[in-house]
């Protein structure tokens, strides 16, 4: 079991901190336990902060496993870094990934020594860095984080970041701070078994092709027409009208483009572009059903 070690950092809002929990090498090299929280949106992409006063210094968010009188959990612990650092609920912005394959190990250990660093001044010779893996679950957050995120500082922990962003591991790893570049080798290892799964859920729903509406099947079609002011003849000739749909699938961005056509079956109606998740659909079209709707 981890032992404990009180961290508290020289700079930051006073506040009461719970010690760290540590692990220790035979050699009694001491390693502050760290939990790393690792994002992804539908594109596999890592959700990173950029860290306040160091421009262009980016990261996921992370943080000590407190100890205490109830120590943490690896997961607990990446879940509260979470909402503390960049205000991300768990259930609400994110869910934990489900993994049902074999991954390679999500834990790695650094070394700060030689950095002046408060871990240094504490004892710790580094962190173990252990990740938990994260699915984007909110629309908001998938399309414009900065808008969702909140980078303000939680539970009384002062702000660590002043921007965030979607990025490809692999240009995290590359860009990422070079003590701490291991890690995100080791999470992008981790994750080539996650990613290559999640591709082949995503590529399984085969809606490219062409799709009319059975309108014997249809329910309740004609008096929604009827409740929307349409007499009721000209509602029952709408609701058996064909409707034709080509949906095409482009894998790489995740993105379903679906071309209506007229009851001919031939002359384009309109063309949108649907991406995976929840969005806001707007229609600049010809409103045909208001124009025949006057017209009765």
């Amino acid at each position: 079991m981890p032992a404990l070690f009180s961290t508290i950092p020289e700079e930051g809002p006073e506040k009461q901190y719970l010690p760290s929990q540590c692990v220790a090498d035979a050699d009694g090299s001491k390693w502050r336990l760290c939990a790393g929280a690792a994002v992804l949106n539908s594109k596999n992409q890592l959700l990173i902060g950029e860290r306040i006063g160091k421009p262009g210094s980016w990261q996921a968010p992370q943080g000590g496993v407190d100890g205490g009188p109830k120590p943490e959990t690896i997961t607990e612990a990446a879940t509260r870094e979470l909402y503390e650092e960049v205000g991300l609920k768990y259930k609400e912005h994110v869910l934990l990934e489900k993994i049902d394959c074999e991954l390679p190990t999500l834990t790695c250990k650094y070394r700060t020594t030689g950095t002046g660093s408060w871990l240094e001044k504490e004892g710790f010779v580094g962190q173990e860095l252990n990740w938990v893996i994260f699915r984007c679950a909110d629309s908001n957050l998938e399309c414009n984080p900065s808008q969702c995120n909140i980078l303000s500082g939680l539970n009384g922990e002062a702000p660590e970041f002043s921007a965030v962003r979607w990025e490809s591991i692999d240009w995290v790893v590359k860009n990422v701070w070079e003590k701490k570049a291991q890690p995100y080798k080791v999470l992008r290892e981790a994750l080539q078994p996650l990613v290559k799964q999640w591709d082949e859920r995503c590529g399984s729903p085969l809606f490219s092709g062409r799709w009319s509406r059975d309108a014997s099947r249809s329910v309740g079609v004609i008096e929604g027409l009827v409740a929307r002011g349409l007499p009721e003849e000209k509602a029952k000739l709408k609701a058996e009208e064909p409707y034709i749909q080509d949906w095409l699938q482009h894998r790489d961005n995740r993105e379903w483009s679906v071309l209506t056509y007229e009851a001919d079956g031939i002359t384009p109606r309109r063309e949108l572009l649907y991406p995976l998740g929840e969005f806001e659909e707007t229609y600049e079209g010809v409103q045909h059903f208001l124009e025949e709707l006057m017209a009765a």
